[in-house]
């Protein structure tokens, strides 16, 4: 039964990574900074990076049932999508030129990231996959390390700064 539950956390995050991969696509559409294309190119790209190790994950889990029992993975007491992304809370953040502003929200968004994944931590049983949501929620951790120099750089001189990681 724990291995269900892990399952549907699984699925949980690959939706979690996917809206982030589509809320920095979003950003970078209004943004028209060749720097702030790129920082969020490279986020965007990261969520997708993160999508495929919890899809591996997801795969790797699912061959070692024998059958799939998704009424058992009901319950699971973790933030639901619409509680980490605040989902109502979406159109203002499009609506303009406030960059600063959608970085704060991205902000939050990662550090809903960062507490979803710590929480899954405690549902898995498997050191792996415990490995891979640790894992996840310090790439988080990194991403937010990356919002915050943007917005205290684009609050100083309007410039963004690209990732060290390139």
């Amino acid at each position: 039964m724990a291995i269900d539950k892990t399952l549907a956390i699984i699925r949980e995050a690959i939706e979690i990574e996917r809206f982030g991969h589509d809320f920095y696509n979003k950003i970078r559409m209004i943004v028209k900074d060749k720097r702030g294309q790129t920082v969020l190119t490279y986020l965007a790209k990261l969520e997708i990076d993160h999508m495929l190790w919890l899809e591996q994950e997801y795969s790797r889990q699912l061959e070692s049932l024998d059958e799939f029992d998704e009424d058992s993975a009901e319950g699971i007491l973790l933030p639901a999508i619409d509680e980490i992304f605040v989902v109502d809370a979406l159109p203002y953040m499009f609506d303009g030129t406030d960059h600063v502003k959608a970085l704060e929200y991205a902000i939050q968004l990662e550090e809903r990231s960062v507490e979803f994944y710590t929480k899954a931590m405690e549902y898995s049983e498997e050191q792996r996959t415990k490995d891979l949501f640790m894992k996840l929620a310090d790439f988080e951790k990194d991403h937010i390390e990356i919002l915050n120099k943007n917005i205290e750089n684009l609050k100083k001189n309007e410039l963004w700064v690209k990732p060290d990681a390139e």
